[in-house]
């Protein structure tokens, strides 16, 4: 039996962005409140035991409950306690409660799904930007999503072929236009869902990898510093080779400074092996030295992977580090 655990609303909205297939939510509030607003994936219940009912009890997730208003986390967790003691599909099902009101989740600024439509405040903006990191466990890589509020347009970057649909549904569930589908390299240890995706969705969405892979099948083989936009953005591929020969990073300035997706190429405190795909530990180093770090100081760095798949680190953080952070360990 697992006990059941309280979340807040941080730590709710953490995992809820970064791996929405993660977690199922269940909102226990009303009829009518929840057709006002509520989180998007969520599914209304009357009794917490319906979860054991459902398509989702067999799925390896956790179920989160919104609890009605007057009512206290630890309340529903006790009732919880008291329900696996005597139902045995529910025992086996990991649950939480969430620590707060679905009003305190809205005053936060979270994500709502209200009269039929996303708002995105929930989401990540970097001033005019929607922006979600997505992570993929069994190659430890992540994907990012990237949108114009006002047009819709998207831009997914390194997409993962067993996650297609999880980013699908967010890109759904969001009401976003996905226009571009952008690879930093080849990667030798998933393959890539942007050839699933152009198939789901046909000709409005373009693929991109630099051209330097020789990929037949790309829509826009990309040359260093080609650019190219969604929405009001534009974002710019620079090749950065080392990690392998064709690796490219992307570069969106935005008003605090900028972002930059890098790949494989510069990592949480490392970089990518250099040993296979034509790689060369001294390409890589001129691109993150010659390219990379003559890039705005505040820029924030996005890496493709987490390091601890390659070197045996065991960091976990999944927050931008900033290229002057670079710098000053270089130095």
């Amino acid at each position: 039996m697992t006990n059941t655990g309280i979340l807040n609303i941080h730590q709710l909205a953490t995992v809820w962005t970064t791996d929405p297939d993660a977690v199922k939510i269940w909102d226990l509030r009303t009829a009518p409140e929840f057709a006002d607003c509520h989180i998007p994936g969520a599914t209304r219940i009357d009794d917490l035991r319906e979860i054991a009912r459902s398509v989702w009890a067999k799925r390896d997730v956790l179920h989160v409950l919104i609890p009605q208003a007057g009512r206290s986390a630890l309340e529903y967790a006790e009732e919880i306690e008291r329900h696996r003691a005597e139902d045995m599909e529910l025992a086996e099902i990991d649950c939480a409660v969430l620590n707060g009101s679905h009003d305190e989740w809205c005053a936060s600024g979270r994500t709502l799904f209200r009269n039929g439509t996303i708002e995105t405040r929930g989401v990540k903006m970097t001033e005019s930007l929607i922006f979600h990191q997505l992570f993929e466990h069994e190659s430890s890589t992540y994907t990012y999503l990237l949108a114009d509020p006002r047009t819709r347009e998207a831009v997914l970057i390194d997409p993962v072929l067993e996650t297609v649909d999880r980013d699908l549904k967010l890109i759904e569930e969001l009401g976003l236009d996905l226009v571009l589908v952008l690879d930093t390299h080849v990667h030798a240890d998933h393959v890539t869902g942007a050839g699933a995706i152009r198939k789901r969705l046909g000709g409005r969405v373009k693929t991109a990898v630099s051209a330097r892979a020789k990929v037949s099948c790309v829509d826009i083989p990309l040359e260093d510093g080609q650019q190219l936009r969604f929405g009001d953005s534009v974002i710019t591929a620079i090749a950065t080779p080392g990690h392998t020969d064709a690796c490219t990073s992307f570069y969106l300035p935005t008003r605090s400074g900028g972002m930059v997706f890098t790949g494989d190429a510069l990592l949480i405190r490392g970089t990518g092996r250099t040993d296979f795909q034509q790689g060369s530990a001294d390409a890589l180093y001129d691109s993150v030295t010659k390219k990379l770090f003559t890039l705005p100081e505040s820029t924030s760095v996005y890496p493709g992977s987490r390091l601890s798949r390659f070197y045996g680190f065991n960091d976990r953080r999944e927050e931008a580090q900033s290229t002057s952070w670079w710098r000053s360990f270089q130095r």
